[in-house]
């Protein structure tokens, strides 16, 4: 939660799945190598102090490489090179085959162009050396706040970060109950009690994002007296970027706004919302008016709707033959679960069977389970889950993120979510246990039972 984009990891084992080699090297050319490209964009790179590193990744930013077309380039002797081909300007990110392996990755950005592109990429100890030299404005603009946020905030920031790690260390970032959650679930291994547990310590972790009394009872008054001062300095260092990006419009700005919006919404953060929101209102919109990360952005500000006590956006969901529906139609006036899933993803299988006693128990009430999986390139994986696992629900698939399920949802580019929503269509609550989904439709159809 307090991290930095330029410094963020992302772990693999909160989306519950382990990234296998064949994930790492079963990739394909990205679609910027179409014959109608425009752009052509010379990239080098050069890793150093990194002697495990034998291979890059290069996915559009923000995509899930599981899902999206990415392209791997060779490491040879500290060295990689490729010439990517573009239809338009875009964001990338850069990831290497050994952090895959660890199971963590440092998420790097460069910008497309017609030009040159020099990365220059460090260890995890040295990240902060990495560096991006091109003739690209966008890459130009990048660099330059960047050393314009690190000259004012990264000194204090290394100090608070080391303090923090100590807490780490010594386990006292978190009260003793959290600690034990968190000590139980290194002991065990993967299965349902695991599951359970990530349920619960997740659950209080999306209390503690959105809630500051939650917040406070989550982690220690050690930790939190540095968060104080961390937040202080992330809401100097976004103000400082809304006035940059609003002085210098550019691709560099538009995919902040995009990079705040789903990033942004924690009670630490220190990332205003609204104000990306104006900027792109006032500034950005009008001038990227045929550029995906637009609508992208308009779909996020939509999606940032999606939480309990809201309606339930209505969307396009496919099913294997391509057939559509309209989510609103499939669910009625019924309550209902939107369980977002995929057949790479074990918690969120095992959640949905942990499902399937409940929609026994009163789907004939008129309990619906709307189910949607994330899958790539086809629906072989996702049969032969749904058979394994013996779903006795239909479900609707988004290949490739066709339809932009997860995003509508908000659900980022984890494996799944689930979605409770009442007989008006309101949201009841996300990611709710399914004994607590059990225990809302005890009391929704009794109480229907008792009227009648």
């Amino acid at each position: 939660m307090l991290i930095g984009t330029s410094m963020l990891f992302v772990p693999m084992q909160l989306s519950g799945q382990t990234v296998k080699e064949k994930d790492i090297m079963s990739v394909t050319t990205i679609a910027g190598e179409l014959p109608n490209h425009t752009i052509t964009c010379e990239i080098t790179g050069t890793v150093i102090d990194r002697p495990e590193t034998t291979s890059a990744l290069i996915v559009e930013a923000g995509k899930d490489f599981r899902i999206h077309p990415s392209i791997k380039v060779p490491v040879v002797d500290g060295k990689f090179s490729y010439t990517l081909h573009d239809s338009i300007p875009m964001a990338y990110d850069v990831i290497f085959d050994d952090e895959l392996k660890r199971g963590t990755w440092r998420i790097r950005n460069f910008f497309s162009g017609n030009g040159n592109v020099k990365l220059f990429y460090h260890n995890r100890e040295k990240a902060d050396d990495d560096r991006v030299i091109s003739d690209i404005r966008d890459n130009t603009l990048a660099e330059k706040f960047t050393k314009m946020k690190n000259d004012e905030f990264q000194e204090e920031k290394n100090r608070l970060y080391a303090l923090i790690h100590t807490l780490y260390e010594n386990k006292t970032v978190y009260p003793k109950d959290i600690q034990d959650l968190y000590d139980k679930l290194e002991s065990l291994p993967q299965g349902h009690e695991r599951d359970s547990i990530m349920d619960l310590v997740g659950r209080r972790f999306k209390e503690a994002c959105e809630n500051s009394y939650a917040h406070s009872k989550f982690y220690s008054k050690e930790y939190l007296e540095y968060e104080k001062e961390l937040t202080d300095i992330y809401i100097k260092s976004d103000l400082m970027k809304r006035n940059f990006i609003s002085e210098n419009p550019s691709l560099y700005g538009l995919y902040s706004i995009k990079e705040a919006l789903m990033r942004g919404g924690d009670v630490s953060d220190g990332i205003d919302i609204p104000a990306y929101e104006d900027i792109f209102e006032t500034i950005y919109k009008g001038r990227f008016p045929g550029h995906p990360y637009t609508e992208e952005i308009s779909g996020l500000i939509e999606a940032r709707n999606v939480k309990a006590g809201n309606k339930y956006p209505d969307f396009k969901v496919t099913r294997e033959d391509g057939t559509t529906e309209q989510m609103s139609s499939l669910i009625k006036g019924n309550v209902a679960v939107i369980d977002l899933w995929a057949s790479w993803c074990g918690p969120c299988r095992r959640h949905s069977i942990d499902l399937i006693p409940v929609y026994e128990k009163y789907k004939d009430k008129g309990f619906k389970v709307i189910a949607v999986a994330r899958e790539s390139d086809n629906c072989i994986a996702m049969n032969k889950a749904m058979e394994k696992d013996g779903y006795p629900w239909e479900s609707f698939v988004d290949l490739n993120d066709q339809d932009n399920v997860w995003r509508i949802n908000r659900a980022g580019n984890s494996g799944g979510k689930i979605i409770l929503v009442n007989s008006d269509g309101v949201i009841v609550d996300t990611d709710m246990p399914i004994k607590e989904i059990e225990e809302f439709l005890d009391k929704t159809y009794g109480s229907m039972i008792n009227d009648k």
